[in-house]
């Protein structure tokens, strides 16, 4: 989606005005409403891709197996 995995890194970490101010991070991890608002963000922006959400899952995975590592 982005073409780089360090700048999806670098968004997780980053505030954003979208959230206001927080992380994506820090929103995901709130709640499962949190988990969905950033889907929903992540989604937004693929044109209605069919393969968005599998991008995110993707993503999400990586994510969290990389925290417990």
């Amino acid at each position: 989606m982005l073409g780089s995995w360090d700048l999806v890194d670098r968004w997780w970490e980053s505030s954003n005005k979208a959230f206001d101010g927080k992380t994506p991070n820090e929103i995901y991890w709130t709640d499962e409403a949190g988990r969905q608002r950033v889907a929903e963000y992540i989604i937004s922006f693929t044109s209605g891709s069919t393969s968005a959400l599998s991008t995110f899952k993707d993503m999400n995975e990586n994510k969290v197996i990389g925290m417990f590592q």
